[in-house]
């Protein structure tokens, strides 16, 4: 589980390699952006400054590949 987390430099995005997980992302404004749940092969990108949090489902993991972006 990685709960809460946010970057405010830097959008990313996660693909899910194996397992599933769920997804929820924050508006900075606190309210809720979405609450799914990612299945192999998805994807989905969260802007910078969005809060989330990702936690596997308990019965197949979460592998996944996240990469950031930085104006830097």
């Amino acid at each position: 589980m990685l709960a809460p987390g946010w970057l405010t430099n830097a959008d990313h995005s996660i693909y899910c390699r194996r397992g599933s997980a769920r997804v929820q992302v924050t508006k900075p404004n606190g309210e809720m952006a979405c609450d799914v749940e990612m299945k192999e092969g998805t994807m989905m990108t969260i802007p910078s400054n969005y809060p989330f949090m990702y936690q596997a489902c308990p019965n197949n993991g979460f592998d996944a590949i996240l990469v950031m972006n930085n104006d830097r």
